[in-house]
């Protein structure tokens, strides 16, 4: 249900279901990465960092939380922190075009 609110745009709709999801099962990434995507695209990167940081506690290797994360510093100004995520990424895949556009928008802010 959260999933079909948030593509349909009802954020607020969306977020309430994500939360019911995590209360029923704390260590459910899933909801909690989606919270994390619905504030980053509402513009509030303080929430969105505070999911984003719960989901990768939940899962420390993985690429695309990793990624978002960076995502998330860049808009909050964590510019070191978020270069560092962008290139240990390309360390491990080269080819990873959307950690070379983070850097790209990190290197032109």
């Amino acid at each position: 249900m959260g999933k079909n609110e948030y593509f349909n745009e009802y954020y607020i709709n969306a977020i309430n279901y994500f939360n019911q999801s995590i209360e029923k099962n704390p260590n459910y990434i899933e909801p909690i990465f989606e919270l994390a995507k619905i504030y980053y695209e509402l513009e509030n990167y303080e929430y969105s960092y505070t999911f984003i940081k719960k989901a990768i506690q939940l899962s420390p290797n993985n690429t695309d939380l990793i990624l978002f994360s960076a995502n998330v510093e860049l808009k909050l100004k964590m510019f070191d922190i978020a270069e560092k995520k962008y290139n240990s990424i390309l360390n491990e895949n080269p080819l990873n075009i959307k950690a070379y556009n983070g850097l790209s928008n990190l290197y032109f802010e």
